[in-house]
Protein backbone atom coordinates (compact mmCIF):
# COMPACT_ATOMS: atom_id res chain seq x y z
CA UNK A 1 0.00 0.00 0.00
CA UNK A 2 1.49 3.20 -1.16
CA UNK A 3 1.34 6.25 1.59
CA UNK A 4 -0.49 8.70 2.01
CA UNK A 5 -3.37 6.39 1.14
CA UNK A 6 -5.82 7.86 -1.23
CA UNK A 7 -8.52 6.10 -2.39
CA UNK A 8 -7.55 4.66 -6.51
CA UNK A 9 -8.21 7.27 -8.82
CA UNK A 10 -11.36 5.82 -10.18
CA UNK A 11 -12.87 6.27 -6.85
CA UNK A 12 -11.67 9.31 -5.82
CA UNK A 13 -15.21 11.62 -5.55
CA UNK A 14 -15.10 14.79 -7.34
CA UNK A 15 -14.22 17.63 -4.33
CA UNK A 16 -15.27 21.08 -4.57
CA UNK A 17 -12.97 22.72 -1.75
CA UNK A 18 -11.17 25.84 -0.84
CA UNK A 19 -8.02 25.84 0.98
CA UNK A 20 -7.40 29.29 3.26
CA UNK A 21 -8.85 30.86 6.28
CA UNK A 22 -12.12 30.03 7.44
CA UNK A 23 -14.94 31.31 10.33
CA UNK A 24 -16.17 28.78 12.56
CA UNK A 25 -19.98 29.00 13.71
CA UNK A 26 -18.92 29.66 17.32
CA UNK A 27 -16.33 32.36 16.35
CA UNK A 28 -13.22 30.39 15.75
CA UNK A 29 -10.80 31.42 12.91
CA UNK A 30 -9.16 28.25 11.40
CA UNK A 31 -6.88 28.03 8.39
CA UNK A 32 -7.67 24.47 6.12
CA UNK A 33 -4.62 23.08 4.94
CA UNK A 34 -5.47 20.72 2.38
CA UNK A 35 -8.16 17.26 2.31
CA UNK A 36 -6.79 13.90 3.51
CA UNK A 37 -8.36 10.65 3.08
CA UNK A 38 -9.46 8.62 6.13
CA UNK A 39 -6.81 5.16 6.32
CA UNK A 40 -9.73 2.87 6.70
CA UNK A 41 -12.91 4.30 5.74
CA UNK A 42 -11.55 6.81 2.72
CA UNK A 43 -13.47 9.40 3.61
CA UNK A 44 -12.47 12.81 2.59
CA UNK A 45 -11.60 14.97 5.99
CA UNK A 46 -10.32 18.27 6.19
CA UNK A 47 -7.04 18.87 7.71
CA UNK A 48 -7.17 22.84 9.99
CA UNK A 49 -5.06 25.05 11.63
CA UNK A 50 -6.45 26.99 14.70
CA UNK A 51 -5.49 30.27 14.29
CA UNK A 52 -5.92 30.97 18.37
CA UNK A 53 -3.55 28.24 19.16
CA UNK A 54 -2.16 26.74 16.57
CA UNK A 55 -3.33 23.14 17.13
CA UNK A 56 -3.88 21.07 13.55
CA UNK A 57 -6.58 18.68 13.65
CA UNK A 58 -8.67 16.99 11.29
CA UNK A 59 -12.85 16.67 10.27
CA UNK A 60 -14.80 15.07 8.35
CA UNK A 61 -15.44 16.92 5.07
CA UNK A 62 -19.23 15.57 5.23
CA UNK A 63 -20.99 14.08 8.60
CA UNK A 64 -22.28 10.73 8.21
CA UNK A 65 -24.14 8.58 11.07
CA UNK A 66 -20.86 7.91 13.09
CA UNK A 67 -19.76 11.54 12.89
CA UNK A 68 -22.78 13.81 12.63
CA UNK A 69 -20.07 17.20 12.55
CA UNK A 70 -18.60 17.41 9.18
CA UNK A 71 -17.01 20.58 8.26
CA UNK A 72 -19.75 21.20 5.48
CA UNK A 73 -22.56 20.26 7.53
CA UNK A 74 -24.84 23.07 8.15
CA UNK A 75 -25.79 24.25 11.32
CA UNK A 76 -27.64 27.44 12.85
CA UNK A 77 -25.42 30.26 13.18
CA UNK A 78 -25.71 32.94 15.57
CA UNK A 79 -27.83 34.88 13.55
CA UNK A 80 -29.63 31.92 13.32
CA UNK A 81 -29.01 31.43 9.59
CA UNK A 82 -28.41 27.31 8.97
CA UNK A 83 -25.02 27.45 7.16
CA UNK A 84 -21.94 25.26 7.08
CA UNK A 85 -20.55 24.89 9.78
CA UNK A 86 -17.38 26.70 8.49
CA UNK A 87 -17.84 29.55 6.46
CA UNK A 88 -14.83 31.00 3.72
CA UNK A 89 -12.92 34.04 4.21
CA UNK A 90 -12.39 34.96 0.62
CA UNK A 91 -8.59 36.79 0.92
CA UNK A 92 -8.49 40.32 1.44
CA UNK A 93 -6.27 43.16 0.29
CA UNK A 94 -4.42 43.24 3.00
CA UNK A 95 -3.45 39.36 3.21
CA UNK A 96 -1.77 40.25 0.32
CA UNK A 97 0.56 43.66 1.08
CA UNK A 98 1.34 40.94 3.99
CA UNK A 99 2.60 38.32 1.60
CA UNK A 100 4.61 40.89 -0.28
CA UNK A 101 6.24 41.91 2.61
CA UNK A 102 7.13 38.56 4.01
CA UNK A 103 7.89 37.15 -0.05
CA UNK A 104 9.77 39.99 -1.50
Amino acid sequence: MSWPPFPPPGERPGIEFSLGRYLHYKGGLYTALGIVFHHESRQPMVRYVCLETGTESVRSLYGHPGDPDGWKDRVEWPTGESLPRFCYLPPSRGDVEIVRVLLP
